[in-house]
Order: structure tokens, then C-alpha cells, then sequence
């Protein structure tokens, strides 16, 4: 399956809902569900980048000093159709890392900073939160 958005999906299902009744056609329709189900809650801000709408926050000044001895100040983050935040960011210092296994048993490994994908996340962040303020 390709990268998908909210409408892309509901062609889908709209489209395999008029299928003939049977395992695959549940399964299509089960996994369509969740991928739309997970969409719902993301904003796309790069092509294939999708940031989950409740985890987005500026870093606080404690973070930052949390950073200076270590601690970064993660945001979890999907760069595909896989919907299990596969990759993760910092919000102070831009180092991405991934892993192939799903989010909550999920071992990160190497990484490289990524100035432009950090900008265009504290970018989108903060116009969703003067949207808010207003």
C-alpha cells in the first residue's frame, strides 16, 4: 500500500465496500479502519510526514536543560503508511532516529540531525498553537 490521505482512504473504502463478502474484504476494510482512524489524528506537514495532532508541543525551557546533560525531548512521528511511529525527532537539536519495530517496543538506533525536517515541525507547531489562541 502507498502513502495515503483521508480522502485517498475513503475511496478505498467506499471502493471495497462493494466487494463480495469474504476474509479479504474484512481484513482490506479492518486495515483501511485503522489507517483512517490513525490519519484522523495527524497532520501531514511534509510529503510522507505525519505528526500526531496530541503530542505537539514546543520544548519548555526545562527541556532545554534537560538537552544540555542528555535528555532529549522526543516527538514520535510516522514517515510512512505504517501508522507505529517508526521515527522520532528533538525538538531542541533536530536528531531523528528510527526503528523498524512498532512504537512501544521500538529500539532507536543511529540517527542524524536534520535542521529542515526540525524547522518545518516547530514551524507547524507553532501555527497550530496561534490557531488556538485565537
Amino acid at each position: 500500500m502507498g502513502k495515503f490521505d483521508l480522502k485517498e482512504i475513503h475511496e478505498r473504502i467506499e471502493e471495497t465496500s462493494k466487494w463480495n463478502n469474504s476474509t479479504e474484504k474484512s481484513m482490506a476494510m479492518k486495515a483501511l479502519g485503522s489507517m483512517m482512524l490513525s490519519r484522523m489524528g495527524q497532520d501531514e506537514i511534509l510529503s510522507g510526514i505525519y505528526l500526531e495532532r496530541d503530542h505537539l508541543k514546543l520544548p519548555s525551557i526545562l527541556d532545554r536543560v534537560f538537552h544540555l546533560i542528555g535528555f532529549h525531548a522526543w516527538l514520535d512521528f510516522d514517515d510512512s503508511n505504517v501508522f507505529d511511529g517508526t521515527c522520532r525527532i528533538c525538538l531542541v537539536c533536530g536528531l531523528v532516529q528510527s526503528s523498524m519495530m512498532n512504537r512501544e517496543w521500538a529500539y532507536f538506533e543511529g540517527g542524524s540531525i536534520n535542521k529542515e525536517l526540525l524547522g518545518s515541525v516547530l514551524k507547524h507547531i507553532r501555527r497550530l498553537g496561534n490557531k488556538e489562541d485565537e
